[in-house]
């Protein structure tokens, strides 16, 4: 009897656990296309892309016109930040830029998006790509 009710109980919960430690808001998450079609609109200053990769992989390749805020001191340069911009952030694969989202909502950001595929995705499609 006890294992079936562990059982049950088990069937009915994982669901909602498996949401709620979800780490991204798939809200929140653009594809490839979509920051391609972002990026490649006329007034670039309505928005930013924000390369969270360290400062050596920013000057092996990044989006054109993207800032590099490296994740690891992102938290004490959050005051230069644009607050008023839809930020869209990416690394490599996916995972810092996750992060990055996360900490900048908790610290009030609201445009926050993640570009999930980052630069692998980018690479991928054969977009432009910076270095310097």
């Amino acid at each position: 009897m006890y294992k079936i009710l562990s059982l049950t109980l088990a069937l009915l919960f994982t669901p909602l656990w498996i949401s709620a430690c979800s780490a991204h808001d798939d809200d929140n998450i653009i594809s490839t296309t979509e920051a391609y079609q972002i990026w490649s609109q006329q007034d670039k200053s309505s928005f930013v892309f924000l390369d969270v990769r360290t400062p050596d992989e920013y000057q092996d390749g990044h989006i054109p016109g993207a800032i590099n805020m490296p994740i690891q001191t992102l938290s004490e340069h959050l005051k230069n930040v644009p607050k008023n911009k839809p930020l869209y952030l990416y690394c490599e694969s996916g995972v810092r830029a996750s992060r990055a989202a996360s900490l900048l909502r908790s610290a009030g950001f609201k445009e926050v998006y993640n570009y999930e595929a980052s630069m692998r995705g980018w690479r991928k499609a054969h977009y432009p790509i910076a270095t310097h």
